[in-house]
């Protein structure tokens, strides 16, 4: 009896890892952050943030807008400087690390959490002259305050086309602080999480207040289980899944062709 040729059993050991069912498979992008709070506290009142892919690696930052009525402080793990709207371009070379932008009055630890756990980029920020033909651009202004005061804090970035990759705003308090992160990375296939958890309380209700008159309920009535058919010899009828039927289709190819080539060996000889 011939043996099947490696060839075959290779393609057969790389459809089954190509198509397993929860392969997930992680994909390189880009967070922007965006954090605001009070004057003077450390904690954070409000933050949003957004992600996009960068299949061709971290783009390099070019801050080419700034419409925030201040100066601010756009810094990498090589230096800073202090811009304001018409010191734009400042350009933040993020491929090896993070960046930041923020205002004067951010805690050190708003700036270090914007990093989402990344060191900060080593290449020193530079401002003015004429940004990298590839560089992604990133817009930030600050509106007007609302009736309570709060001014909405805007991000837009998009790539040197003018084509949209993502935007966030938060609110920024009166006098508050704000922080801007900008930090490659990795994130996986998004997988659902698990659903809301309701505290029970006594005597009846999910948590809400509005506890059951009746604490207890009425019995669910039981399902009936269908007999199974017989001639299956009592057990589950299983379904397989779509991969299934997929690397059974690659099994029956690839024995296929084995087939022949045997066949043809054999009239050969």
């Amino acid at each position: 009896m011939r043996r099947a040729p490696a060839w075959l059993i290779l393609i057969g050991m790389l459809s089954g890892w190509v198509f397993a069912p929860g392969s997930a498979r992680a994909a390189d992008g880009f967070w922007v952050t965006l954090a605001a709070g009070l004057a003077g506290s450390d904690t954070a009142s409000a933050s949003n943030e957004f992600w996009f892919d960068t299949p061709h690696g971290p783009p390099v930052i070019g801050v080419n807008k700034l419409s925030v009525g201040s100066n601010v402080e756009a810094a990498t793990g090589g230096g800073n400087v202090f811009f304001s709207g018409v010191g734009t371009p400042v350009l933040l070379n993020t491929s090896n690390g993070a960046a930041y932008v923020a205002t004067a009055g951010a805690p050190k630890s708003a700036k270090t959490a914007s990093g989402k756990g990344s060191s900060l980029a080593t290449g020193e920020p530079e401002a003015g002259g004429v940004l990298p033909a590839d560089a992604a651009l990133l817009g930030i202004t600050l509106a007007d305050p609302d009736a309570a005061g709060v001014r909405t804090l805007t991000a837009s970035l998009t790539d040197a086309a003018g084509n949209p990759l993502g935007m966030a705003d938060v609110g920024v308090p009166t006098g508050g602080w704000w922080v801007i992160g900008l930090t490659p990375g990795a994130v996986d296939d998004p997988e659902p999480g698990p659903g809301p958890i309701v505290d029970p309380v006594p005597g009846g209700g999910s948590g809400s207040g509005s506890g059951d008159p009746d604490p207890t309920p009425d019995p669910e009535p039981e399902e009936e289980v269908p007999l199974p058919p017989p001639g299956n010899g009592g057990g589950p009828v299983a379904t397989p899944e779509p991969t299934t039927f997929m690397l059974m289709g690659l099994g029956g190819m690839t024995f296929g062709v084995w087939r022949r080539i045997t066949r043809k060996v054999a009239v050969t000889a």
